[in-house]
């Protein structure tokens, strides 16, 4: 009996108090106790939906006020695994139904995601704890404020090095989301392949700050920079070197998403509406890098916690990296020496710290509330020096140049630029030199390829050591008398490149080299300069469940065609056992199960496929109950119906117990007492009581007649 059946009670209790004993009316009263106790419960749950200082901001709101919120949905199970049609339409239906759950109240949606679970708007207290209790909400969180947080930088990292090999990072683009980009400097007007805009301004009212005034934007003109910030983040990354320095990828192609004002402020809700759009539209201009310099201003010292973990923004950095795309982001400029701004926190994002590229002097470093005091001071500087102020703690990926990088600035200008905000693009940068080199590299080949050989550098503050990103060993220098990735050989000679032939001083025999044969290996010079000597390649993995492999002159090894394992039996696992050598089709009911519990269990014949099963008897063999299957909650119900048991004594109260079926007890006022020993009884002596308050009108009203 729940609460509600309770309630109903006690208002057909209410209307026969003067008649019904003290006693029933003390059961009723007991039975209600129990009601508070299981909505405290459940408000338990729903408070534990509340994240950061949300919690206290619904307590203390007064009743007209509201606030600008994200939420995270639950996405279901099979989720990753579905196709992306599939994943928007659920999306875009639990995203409704979690809306349309919430009627009458303030709330004001802002944004929707086409990919992410959850969305972000705007309401009051009460609106808030009504989406709160909605089974599918999973957190919900105020949307926070966002913050914007090179020729010295360019050989110190070996972007000089894939330069002089030709790599200026063509063909790949990166998605800066930032302050927007200066669309008429010299150094950048010709790497804009793409402009949107995505701003309402910080975590208060929205007041719409793309460049015509509304809330999103696209086109030419879209992301047109009115602080400076995203001008100069894009000049580092992909400067020509017209009027500033020429960036780490000169050739690479920007998509300038505009997320932040003309001050540098804006919210997670609308970079997150940003990500989104690139997790649908990244291919369109081979997007392989986001740019994030940016971040909250505090400090996470646990990825595996929330916001780092569990929020939408994470959500969506996730699925970026999962589609193959590097998601570089600031640490952020705080001084923290145990933590890493968010979203720099998020695993799956490759966190970039600050280091000095030169002696620069004596630093002091200004917090973001002023300078007095300073927030750091690096009293001497120096190549490799950590800055003070790039915050770091064990989850800190990498280090890259942060001070002093002279690059573009509004205006066609150039200016000084600073921060892990500087350090960011010279990553974003070296990864689109690797993705040039091999496209096929995933993020975090990435990552590894800029820090195998990477000097380390020491924080001092907490003694924690990091990689200072470094590709020189991803693009060798001929001539420098190693034998280095794609060098047949060395002969010293840097102008004239190496080789194996009479145009260079020979190696001596058994240096490497290479006979443009894919289906040889170990290819050796002779001792006449010739590449000859060289092993057949052997192409069997020794697999039977990968067929037969073969080479190619051209492509070298070539895949076999896989043993097929489908026996066109829908429901049985098929597997090749590889220790066997044979296919294996095995039965598998649970592929046969149509998950509806009444049909029961069904089976599978590896020869005819799946087999129903037999329905669920329900029939309990008593007469007065009704017999059902409940499919929600996988059981049997009785349902005692008591109309069943009339005898038709006006009389006696008749009743059906679901285990002994009908029962009848004298009504009192007939001369026979009524037994209350089960909450059944109740029901059967207030429908009692009103059965015989009407038999009374009736014969009152005969009297009178």
């Amino acid at each position: 009996m729940d609460c509600r059946t309770l309630g109903w009670i006690t208002k057909i209790g209410r209307l026969r108090a003067r008649r019904a004993p003290r006693f029933l009316l003390r059961v009723v009263c007991l039975l209600l106790i129990a009601c508070p106790l299981v909505a405290r419960g459940q408000t338990t749950e729903i408070d534990q939906k509340f994240k950061l200082d949300l919690r206290a901001r619904v307590v203390s709101m007064a009743p007209s006020e509201t606030v600008r919120f994200s939420l995270t949905i639950d996405s279901g199970e099979g989720f990753m695994g579905m196709a992306p049609a599939s994943r928007r339409e659920r999306v875009r239906v639990r995203q409704q139904a979690v809306i349309d759950g919430v009627t009458g109240g303030d709330l004001e949606v802002l944004r929707r995601y086409e990919n992410l679970s959850g969305f972000s708007g705007r309401a009051g207290a009460g609106t808030l704890k009504a989406l709160a209790a909605q089974p599918w909400v999973s957190s919900i969180y105020i949307d926070r404020e966002i913050r914007a947080t090179l020729a010295e930088g360019v050989p110190l990292v070996g972007a000089d090095h894939a330069a002089a090999a030709g790599f200026t990072g063509s063909g790949v683009s990166v998605a800066v989301f930032d302050s927007g980009i200066d669309t008429d400097h010299p150094d950048l007007l010709d790497d804009i392949v793409e402009e949107r805009c995505w701003c309402s301004g910080g975590a208060g009212p929205v007041i719409g700050c793309c460049p015509n005034g509304a809330e999103t934007m696209s086109g030419t003109g879209a992301a047109e920079d009115g602080h400076g910030h995203g001008t100069s983040v894009s000049g580092i990354l992909t400067s020509g070197g017209v009027v500033s320095a020429s960036g780490v990828a000169p050739d690479t192609g920007i998509v300038a998403i505009k997320v932040l004002d003309d001050s540098g402020g804006g919210s997670f809700a609308d970079l997150d509406s940003a990500l989104d759009w690139l997790i649908t539209n990244h291919a369109v201009n081979n997007v392989r890098v986001a740019n994030l310099s940016l971040g909250d201003g505090d400090e996470y010292a646990n990825p595996l916690t929330f916001p780092c973990t569990g929020s939408v923004t994470t959500n969506a950095i996730n699925d970026l990296v999962d589609a193959g795309i590097a998601v570089v982001v600031a640490s952020g400029n705080d001084g923290y020496d145990g933590g890493v701004s968010f979203p720099a926190c998020a695993p799956a994002a490759i966190s970039v710290g600050g280091v000095y590229d030169a002696n620069v002097g004596s630093i002091s470093w200004c917090s973001a509330t002023g300078c007095s005091p300073a927030l750091c001071v690096d009293s001497t500087t120096a190549a490799d020096q950590f800055v003070c102020h790039s915050n770091s703690s064990a989850d800190l990926d990498i280090l890259a140049p942060d001070w002093r990088t002279r690059t573009s600035d509004l205006g066609g200008g150039v200016v000084n630029f600073s921060g892990t905000s500087a350090a960011a693009p010279y990553v974003s940068g070296l990864a689109a030199l690797l993705l040039e080199q091999d496209p096929s590299r995933e993020p975090a080949d990435l990552l590894a390829l800029m820090t195998v050989d990477a000097p380390l550098v020491a924080n001092p503050d907490n003694g924690l050591s990091f990689p200072r990103a470094d590709v020189s060993s991803a693009f060798p220098e001929c001539g420098d008398g190693v034998v280095g990735t794609g060098e047949e050989c060395d002969d010293g000679n840097i102008l004239a490149g190496d080789c194996c032939s009479t145009l260079c001083t020979f190696e001596p025999a058994g240096s490497l080299c290479d006979d443009a044969d894919a289906c040889t290996a170990s290819d050796q010079c002779d001792a006449v300069g010739q590449c000859s000597q060289s092993t057949p390649v052997n192409c069997d993995d020794g697999l039977f469940c990968n067929g037969s492999e073969s080479c190619d002159v051209a492509l070298g090894c070539e895949a076999g065609t896989p043993v097929s394992v489908d026996d066109g039996v829908a429901c049985t696992d098929d597997s090749c056992d590889e220790v066997g050598d044979e296919v294996v089709n095995s039965a598998n009911a649970s592929l046969c199960d149509d998950g509806l519990f009444c049909n029961g269990s069904e089976s599978c014949d590896v020869a005819l496929g799946c087999e129903a099963g037999t329905p669920v008897p329900v029939d309990d063999g008593v007469a007065c109950t009704d017999d059902s299957c409940d499919e929600a909650n996988d059981l049997l119900v009785h349902f005692a119906d008591p109309a069943v048991c009339d005898d038709g004594d006006p009389c006696t109260a008749e009743a059906c117990d679901a285990i002994t079926g009908c029962s009848s007890s004298p009504i009192p006022g007939c001369g026979v007492a009524v037994p209350m020993s089960s909450p059944g009884a109740v029901v059967v002596l207030i429908l009692g009581l009103i059965a015989t308050g009407a038999r009374g009108a009736t014969r009152q009203h005969a009297r009178r007649s």
